[in-house]
């Protein structure tokens, strides 16, 4: 399974908006994951899965290996998802797998 969403906040709102997705993953999921953050660009951009056949290509929308300044959470945890946070533009694209 995968999930991609990809939706504009206030830059005001960004940190605490983030913040809510994290906890209510990890109360779902009954656990307490920390979701480290790092700044943005990495050395190495964000890679979607794709299998042997070409399925599950990244789709145009959906492109935080573009971002020039912001920050990504993260866990390596089944279910546990990324967020990037696009702070130049405002947008918040979230990914989940599991």
């Amino acid at each position: 399974m995968e999930f991609m969403l990809r939706f504009k906040v206030a830059p005001e709102d960004a940190a605490q908006a983030i913040n809510q997705i994290l906890e209510d993953n990890n109360k779902k999921m009954k656990r307490s994951l920390r979701f480290s953050q790092s700044l943005l660009p990495p050395s190495k951009p964000a890679k979607m899965y794709v299998d042997s056949q070409g399925r599950f290509a990244p789709v145009a929308w959906f492109s935080p290996q573009s971002i020039a300044r912001g920050y990504m959470r993260s866990e390596s945890e089944s279910y546990a998802p990324t967020i990037w946070y696009d702070s130049e533009n405002s947008i918040i694209y979230f990914y989940e797998s599991d």
